[in-house]
């Protein structure tokens, strides 16, 4: 289950190959190669629904998130960041906190899987079995400095998230983190995404060009 808005672009066998090392090292560089040339768009979408890789799931159900993850990767370091909300702006902004508006950065992508995405991305990318064992994983995929980060997260933390990149309201995002967990420090993860430059100071949607 996944809360971003996707591209759907084009991209070359070559291109893909990079783009999804993880994914061709885990399904093997030759299997990978004779798909991407045949479906070189999203292939996180026909890895997750085309019957043709029916036998591939079963081996691997975590194989199109894994896909998914390192998609967005690539996704969130072509996306500009908006000026970040800083400590000070965070505290004149939540002199009201029922009508505190709170923008995410554009970049950011969020991932929730019922696979641990960033430990069997690891263990993949280490040359390592990755785990065989189901584990509820939420992921954050941002750009930090021009390199793609990875920031597993707890289930309130996720939905903080998830409610900012639909809407702005930190009152709808606050109450659908403490339905999950009712001690939830909202305080202390606000100042987290502050200090990760996570927050923008207001987000204005990219310009469309017909």
């Amino acid at each position: 289950m996944t809360k971003n808005s996707t591209p759907q672009n084009t991209v070359s066998p070559q291109t893909a190959a990079q783009r999804f090392a993880a994914t061709r090292s885990a399904m093997g560089a030759d299997a990978f190669d004779a798909m991407t040339a045949q479906e070189p768009d999203d292939l996180p979408a026909h890895l997750h629904k085309d019957p043709g890789h029916a036998a591939l799931r079963r081996r691997m159900p975590w194989i199109a998130d894994l896909a998914r993850m390192e998609q967005y990767a690539a996704e969130s370091l072509h996306m500009p960041a908006q000026a970040p909300l800083d400590p000070a702006g965070l505290e004149q902004a939540a002199r009201d906190p029922m009508q505190l508006n709170v923008y995410v950065q554009p970049h950011l992508r969020l991932l929730r899987s019922g696979w641990d995405i960033p430990a069997i991305w690891q263990a993949v990318a280490s040359g390592e079995a990755p785990p065989t064992d189901a584990a509820e994983s939420f992921t954050a995929i941002y750009n930090d400095n021009g390199h793609a980060a990875v920031w597993s997260l707890n289930a309130p933390a996720y939905a903080v998230l998830e409610n900012l990149v639909m809407q702005p309201s930190f009152a709808l995002a606050a109450a659908a983190a403490l339905r999950i967990e009712p001690s939830f420090a909202l305080d202390r993860f606000l100042a987290m995404l502050v200090q990760q430059g996570l927050l923008a100071q207001e987000w204005h949607p990219p310009k469309l060009h017909s």
